[in-house]
């Protein structure tokens, strides 16, 4: 699967999560950043998805936001990126299948976990990307 095809379905999946209310209330939880890398893609390959005042912003590349004080990296290949927003596979049997890599401070662990609500939120309410 091409990389593009990818950060165009994801980019689908956030933002019609975005419009939900269930993503407005999780959006208003932290001002954050979640650095996605595709691992597998020939060329080196970013999106991300930026919570900050209660809205969510989806876009290609690096994060840079000097109103974000941190930055979690999450890391994996296509195909995990494909069965998480097509709900073949939650976000906690990634973790635990080393599927994919959420990495940060420690002191930041619900941030974590924040991200693996969000997806599994979108599974739930079968928003299709």
């Amino acid at each position: 699967m091409m990389a593009d095809t990818i950060f165009e379905r994801m980019k689908v999946f956030v933002e019609a999560l975005g419009d939900t209310r269930e993503g407005t209330e999780l959006a208003k939880l932290y001002d954050h950043a979640y650095q996605f890398e595709v691992t597998d893609a020939p060329a080196p390959t970013f999106f991300f998805v930026k919570f900050a005042g209660g809205k969510i912003a989806f876009g290609e590349g690096k994060v840079e936001n000097p109103n974000v004080r941190d930055v979690t990296r999450v890391e994996a290949p296509a195909q995990t990126y494909v069965d998480l927003i097509e709900g073949r596979l939650k976000p906690s049997e990634a973790w635990i299948r080393q599927k994919w890599w959420v990495s940060g401070q420690m002191s930041k662990r619900p941030l974590h976990a924040f991200i693996m609500r969000f997806i599994r939120t979108g599974q739930d309410l079968r928003i299709q990307a």
